[in-house]
């Protein structure tokens, strides 16, 4: 579990969140194989101080297909490339926008 930061247990990074605005901007969140929870509070993986945002908002799942944002229900929902989304298959340099955050999205793969 990581959170600001992103402590990633020695787990390969597969990816990264830029967050380009708020309480989180400056920071870097590491991705990596797997689920990456995104949300205000534990449980989540990456924790972001955003009042607009759910405790468990949405997560990027990362797999031998590529990456997907789901949605987890949040009240104002999920957008990448301005557009609201669901599900999404995320590609390098996708911009997605939780609460009032925004991030870009940072592939290795």
């Amino acid at each position: 579990m990581f959170t600001v930061g992103g402590d990633t247990d020695g787990f390969p990074v597969v990816g990264w969140l830029v967050p380009l605005n708020g309480a989180a901007q400056f920071q870097t969140f590491k991705l990596q194989q797997g689920s990456t929870k995104i949300g205000t509070a534990q449980p989540s993986h990456i924790v972001v101080n955003d009042g607009f945002m759910s405790t468990e908002h949405c997560q990027i799942v990362c797999s031998p297909q590529g990456f997907q944002l789901q949605d987890n229900k949040s009240t104002n929902g999920c957008y990448v490339n301005d557009r609201r989304v669901d599900r999404h298959d995320l590609v390098d340099n996708d911009m997605i926008t939780l609460g009032k955050t925004n991030f870009k999205f940072k592939s290795i793969t």
